[in-house]
């Protein structure tokens, strides 16, 4: 099952693992690693959102000190990335996300323009069949078992798709005509479905 090998911890393990021993210390490491993941997560979003504050994709007319206030988040979650193992472990990692999320709200909003909002919606079974889900905000959507023949990403152009992760396109259904990102590879098992 496709979605059952898809892992990506953002770097976590290997800045996790310069800096402790889990074979000397395993419990140690397990217990930080997952809080480390979180935050590596976390800056690969706010690394993406401050490109496109940059770039111009999510500018406004006045500046506003958008991409100011984005590093100013990169820098707290790196000091917070590289915190010892004891520290990673007790940290609260959902006030840190909480702190974050406006500005990745904001970059998103400012990118997409008007689109549907289905953020945190139960879509569990749902049927989707076919929806025009352009500019829509799906974060935090239960999908599960979602009807989304016709609305899949077979020969969808997400080349400007948000915080687009390669482990969500490994677990997505697509094909040979589906244009991804280019920080992003076409998965393999991709070239075996084609567009019908």
């Amino acid at each position: 099952m496709v979605g059952c090998t898809v892992f990506d911890c953002f770097g976590a393990g290997q800045a996790l693992s310069a800096r402790v021993d889990w074979r000397r210390d395993p419990q140690a490491a397990f217990a930080a690693f997952a809080p480390s993941r979180d935050l590596h997560e976390l800056l690969r979003l706010l690394v993406e959102a401050a490109g496109l504050a940059r770039s111009g994709s999510a500018s406004t007319a006045d500046d506003d000190g958008l991409p100011g206030r984005l590093d100013q988040a990169i820098s707290e979650i790196e000091a917070s990335a590289a915190a010892d193992p004891a520290e990673l472990a007790a940290l609260d990692v959902d006030r840190l996300r909480a702190a974050v999320n406006p500005l990745l709200l904001e970059v998103s909003a400012r990118v997409r323009g008007e689109g549907p909002d289905h953020r945190g919606a139960e879509l569990i079974g749902a049927s989707l069949k076919g929806a025009d889900l352009r500019r829509a905000s799906l974060r935090g959507a239960l999908l599960i078992g979602a009807d989304l023949r016709g609305a899949d990403l077979r020969g969808a152009d997400l080349t400007g798709a948000l915080f687009l992760t390669q482990a969500q396109l490994e677990s997505a259904r697509g094909d040979v005509t589906t244009a991804v990102p280019g920080h992003l590879r076409r998965p393999l098992h991709w070239a075996l479905r084609t567009g019908g």
